[in-house]
C-alpha cells in the first residue's frame, strides 16, 4: 500500500520564458513523484513552451500582473500555508514575496527557498529605475540574509549574490541547471557528426537564444562580417529564437550586406535536433546566470566558441577544456577565434558529448529535492 503524499510543491516564476523556465518545468516534473501536487505560478501561460515540454500533469496558474506586488500577493493567497514548499525564482521577486509572507505568516517565510536564475546581480536590479531599485535592492538584502538555503545555478552567481549581499553566505548551495531530459540527450547526441571540418565547404555557425542586450547578438553578427572579409571561409550564421531586439538585428545584417548570410530563424520547438545541422556553435553573451544552451551543444558534440561572461561559460566548458573560451567582449576577437576553431585539427566529439550528460535532470533535480528536504 502506498504512502499518500500530502505536501505539496509551489513554484514561483514570473516568466517561463528562456532557460529558467525551462529550468523550473523539468523541475516541477521531476518532483511529481516526490509531493501530492506540484504548482508553477507565473505571470504569463506558453501553452507553446508547456505542450513542447510535457507538462500536462503540472498545474501552471497564470497570475495576469506585470506588477510584482500585485503578482506575489496574488500568488501568496493561492498557495495553503500547511504542507507547501515554496521555490521562488528571481531575487525581485524573492524580496516582494518573501516580505509579503512576513505578513501573512511567519510559518510559510521559513517554508521558503530562494533559487537564483541570472548572473550579476547589478544586472538584474541596474535596469530598475532609480526608486525601484533602491527600495527592491534593500529589501532583496534583508530578506535573503534569513533564508536557510539559496541554490545558485554556478560558482560565478553565488559570487555575485555574496558581492552584492556584502557576505560569503555559507548557506549559497551551486546545483547546475537541469537542462534537458535522458531521452532529449540521446537526441542530442545521436547524430554521427564528422571530427574535421570541410573548409572548402560553407562553414555553418549556429547561435541560439533570445534576441536581446544580454545574448550579445549585435556582437556576433559583426564577427560574422570580420570572419568573412579577414579569412577565405565561406562562413553563415543562423540565429535561433525571439525576442525585442529583432528589428536591431535586422538593421546590422543590412549594414554588413550580410542578408542570405544571418539569418535570424525565430522559434524552433524541437532546438534539440537543430544542432546536429551546423558545425560550430557560438555563444556571445554579455552575462549569464549559467548558460543552457552551451549545455546542449557540449551534447551535441559540435565544436564550441564563448565569449567567458561573468559566470557559467567557463565552469560548463571547465575553463576551456570542453569549448574555445574569448575573453573580450569584442567582434574582431570573437571572429579571430572563430577561424582559429574552424581551422583547429583538435576536436573530440565524444569527450564533449560525455561532458554534456552531467547536466541531464535525472541527474540534477534529486539534488535539488534533496536540499527540500534536508532544509524542512
Amino acid at each position: 500500500m502506498h504512502e499518500e503524499k500530502t505536501e505539496n510543491l509551489v513554484i514561483v516564476i514570473y516568466s517561463l520564458a528562456g532557460g529558467a523556465g525551462v529550468v523550473a518545468l523539468n523541475l516541477a516534473k521531476a518532483a511529481k513523484e516526490n509531493y501530492g501536487n506540484v504548482e508553477i505560478h507565473t505571470r504569463k501561460i506558453d501553452a507553446r513552451l508547456l505542450e513542447e515540454k510535457c507538462c500536462s500533469l503540472i498545474s501552471v496558474r497564470e497570475i495576469n500582473s506585470d506588477r510584482y506586488l500585485d503578482f506575489c500577493g496574488k500568488s501568496l493567497g493561492m498557495i495553503k500555508l500547511k504542507n507547501s514548499k515554496i521555490l521562488v525564482f528571481g531575487s525581485p521577486i524573492y524580496a516582494v514575496f518573501k516580505f509579503l509572507s512576513f505578513l501573512k505568516s511567519p510559518i510559510l517565510v521559513r517554508r521558503m527557498i530562494f533559487l537564483r536564475e541570472t548572473t550579476a546581480t547589478r544586472y538584474v536590479f541596474g535596469s530598475m529605475k532609480p526608486f525601484k531599485r533602491f527600495v527592491l535592492s534593500f529589501l532583496f538584502r534583508a530578506m535573503a540574509i534569513t533564508t536557510p538555503l539559496i541554490i545558485a545555478n554556478s560558482r560565478g552567481t553565488k559570487n555575485s549574490l555574496c558581492d552584492f549581499l556584502f557576505v560569503k553566505n555559507k548557506n549559497i548551495k551551486v546545483i547546475y541547471n537541469p537542462v534537458y531530459t535522458c531521452s532529449q540527450y540521446k537526441v542530442l547526441s545521436s547524430s554521427n557528426r564528422d571530427v574535421e571540418l570541410d573548409v572548402n565547404r560553407p562553414i555553418k555557425v549556429l547561435s541560439v537564444g533570445r534576441l536581446s542586450w544580454q545574448k550579445g547578438f549585435d556582437i556576433l553578427i559583426e564577427a560574422i562580417y570580420i570572419a568573412r572579409v579577414t579569412s577565405s571561409f565561406d562562413i553563415f550564421l543562423d540565429i535561433y529564437g525571439d525576442g525585442k531586439e529583432r528589428a536591431q538585428l535586422e538593421y546590422l545584417i543590412e549594414k554588413f550586406e550580410l542578408k542570405g548570410i544571418v539569418n535570424l530563424k525565430g522559434y524552433e520547438p524541437n532546438i534539440h535536433r537543430v544542432y546536429q545541422n551546423y558545425s560550430v556553435f557560438v555563444l556571445s553573451s554579455r552575462y549569464e546566470g549559467f548558460g543552457n544552451v552551451l549545455a546542449e551543444a557540449l551534447s551535441s558534440g559540435i565544436r564550441i566558441v564563448s565569449i567567458d561572461c561573468k559566470s557559467g561559460p567557463a565552469e560548463i566548458l571547465e575553463n576551456g577544456k570542453y569549448g574555445r573560451l574569448v575573453n573580450q567582449h569584442s567582434a574582431k576577437i570573437l571572429a579571430s577565434h572563430l577561424v582559429e576553431e574552424i581551422i583547429s585539427e583538435t576536436s573530440d566529439v565524444s569527450m564533449r558529448r560525455a561532458r554534456g550528460r552531467v547536466f541531464c535532470s535525472e541527474q540534477i533535480v534529486p539534488l535539488y529535492l534533496r536540499c527540500l528536504e534536508d532544509v524542512y
